[in-house]
């Protein structure tokens, strides 16, 4: 894992999101939780989502009203699931993404029974996204799923197929250096890739997560349908050509945008 993270409970603002790339940060974890109630003053909005992907930052969505919410089981999964695909589809989230579900607490043994039935619930009331947990090893080993391990109750070990890897809290020396450049509190995190993150606006993800700078990608001019296309997923096999975003739209895919009556036949998914 060399692909540099963070995540936090803060907002990122403009200026912190720019020092995380000087730094050579390339992803943020956040809270996909409502922006009202008692989830309010951790969770990301549109406003945020744009400053951290226009500075070049991919965002890790996460769920986490409650640390142990996930031992109450199949009924608070589903709900979960249903509410995290919602706010998703509200920020216009690519539905490549995967949204990791938290468990934020040592789980014994004798609750991985409900955690299990929790993800098998919340994995298919989020889809069209993706699933993943967040967790200790136990956790993450527990459950077939993308893994994002924390550092705490993970004794040190690191899960061989975890693809991001939490490997400092805030408290760390490396976290703290980085809280006094940023203005807020930050866990370090390494990743193996950046596939399955919401990508960043000026940069594209090749299908291995590997991140290629597009000169003619520019997201203030490109047109609406475009953008969705390039949200969705789809490949640019022409990258290191002169064909633009716009001639790959109209010739390759012959589509303009998500209200496509080929897409509404079910020709496109």
């Amino acid at each position: 894992m060399n692909i540099k993270g963070i995540d936090t409970a803060a907002a990122i603002t403009e200026k912190a999101a720019q020092t995380l790339y000087s730094e050579g940060y390339r992803f943020a974890g956040r809270y996909l939780v409502p922006a009202s109630g008692d989830t309010a003053w951790k969770a990301l909005t549109a406003e945020e989502a744009k400053r951290i992907r226009d500075a070049g930052l991919a965002i890790l969505p996460v769920w986490e009203t409650t640390a142990s919410r996930a031992k109450a089981g199949a009924e608070a999964g589903e709900a979960d699931g249903r509410r995290a695909r919602q706010l998703a589809q509200g920020m216009s989230i690519p539905v490549k993404t995967t949204i990791y579900f938290a468990v934020d607490y040592n789980a014994p043994a004798e609750d991985m029974g409900a955690v299990k039935e929790y993800f098998a619930a919340a994995a298919k009331a989020v889809s069209p996204y993706g699933c993943g947990v967040y967790g200790s090893y136990n956790v993450v080993d527990a459950l077939e799923l993308p893994k994002w391990q924390c550092v705490a109750w993970s004794g040190g070990r690191i899960h061989k197929d975890a693809t991001v890897y939490q490997w400092q809290g805030q408290q760390g020396v490396e976290a703290m250096a980085l809280k006094q450049k940023v203005g807020f509190s930050v866990d370090l995190n390494k990743a193996a890739t950046l596939a399955g993150m919401w990508q960043p606006e000026t940069e594209y993800a090749d299908g291995d997560g590997t991140i290629t700078e597009y000169t003619n990608l520019k997201p203030n001019t490109e047109t609406p349908a475009v953008r969705w296309m390039r949200q969705q997923g789809f490949s640019h096999d022409s990258a290191h050509s002169d064909v633009t975003w716009e001639e790959l739209c109209a010739v390759e895919y012959a589509f303009h945008g998500p209200s496509d009556e080929k897409r509404e036949s079910g020709l496109l998914t």
